[in-house]
């Protein structure tokens, strides 16, 4: 039991403002929780209809150290029984939810794409102005994210059966569940990922109309050279003394906190051009992701390379 409750927990919602999405529906013995997003479904080892809170029903499973003896009150909670303990779990006395269900044809999926999308999820934009953005465009055998100041393009294993924009947060339910994706259902508006089990995850879609610009931008020529030595490791040296703008700058031979000699921390890295400039967070979440890059694209958005990757860093223009 505790496993399918893990498995449907990231669709609750935080907030008590609609039952339905703070409640899990154990119906048909079929968990089912959904926040207004996503859903998670997951068979139980549970004959009864019923609809107990979820968050307090996790925790008190989780606490049974025995047995589990299940049982309802006159007053409608679910009485849960492990050895010398027990606790009482408040439920819903009628079903309000809408049950969605997966809809589409049902591809089966080759290869494991979780730990590609893992890759790229530091990408993933969080401007709701351009939902778009705010998701992972899967093209082909292809993952794209951005965040307006990097573009990532990652190889998949396979070609993805179908072109999708995934929101962010269905992607980390992916990566939360840690299970490998065996089949996939859409439409214009919905996408159903199956697990082995007969566990699926179903969330809404995002536009997937990207802009031409970026697979342009990808595609441009460059000159990749080997990240220089030491580079990563001089960022995480200079980010206590960065300024409030939190950008870095490339000087001869090292970094630097600020574009005034004198001012600022440095930190010698050796063969580092000097002129380009960026916001030290973007540059940092491509620590262990990249091999090479070509800082000489400067002020152009920079092409950078990895183990299937390959993307493109826009810097900060020098004052």
């Amino acid at each position: 039991m505790i496993e399918s409750l893990k498995f449907v927990q990231g669709a609750v919602a935080k907030k008590d403002f609609a039952a339905e999405l703070t409640h899990f529906s154990i119906k048909d013995g079929i968990i089912l929780g959904y926040n207004g997003n996503l859903s998670l479904s997951s068979p139980i080892d549970l004959d009864w209809d019923i609809y107990p809170k979820a968050i307090p029903f996790v925790k008190t499973i989780e606490a049974c150290k025995e047995r589990v003896v299940l049982s309802k009150t006159k007053n409608g909670r679910l009485s849960v029984k492990s050895g010398s303990f027990q606790a009482f779990v408040e439920c819903l006395e009628e079903d309000v939810f809408p049950h969605q269900q997966p809809e589409g044809e049902y591809v089966p999926l080759q290869g494991d794409f979780i730990p590609a999308i893992k890759n790229i999820l530091d990408f993933i934009g969080v401007d709701a102005s351009r939902p778009w953005a705010t998701g992972i465009l899967f093209d082909g055998d292809k993952a794209y994210a951005t965040n307006n100041i990097i573009i990532a393009e990652q190889q998949l294993p396979d070609a993805f059966p179908v072109r999708i924009n995934v929101p962010s947060y269905a992607i980390k339910e992916l990566l939360r569940v840690k299970l490998i994706p065996i089949a996939v259902q859409s439409t214009d508006s919905s996408v159903t990922f199956h697990f082995e089990g007969g566990r699926w995850m179903r969330s809404q879609l995002y536009s997937n109309s990207w802009p031409e610009a970026m697979y342009r931008i990808l595609g441009a020529p460059s000159n990749q050279v080997k990240v220089p030595e030491g580079f990563f490791e001089a960022l995480e040296t200079i980010q206590p003394f960065l300024e409030k703008n939190n950008s870095v700058y490339f000087e001869p031979d090292s970094l630097s906190t600020s574009q005034e000699k004198g001012d600022g921390a440095t930190v010698e890295v050796p063969g580092l051009v000097a002129g380009a400039s960026f916001q030290f967070k973007p540059l940092y979440s491509l620590m262990g992701k990249i091999d090479t890059i070509d800082f000489s694209q400067y002020p152009k958005p920079c092409i950078f390379k990895g183990e299937g990757l390959t993307g493109a860093i826009v810097g900060m223009v020098r004052g």
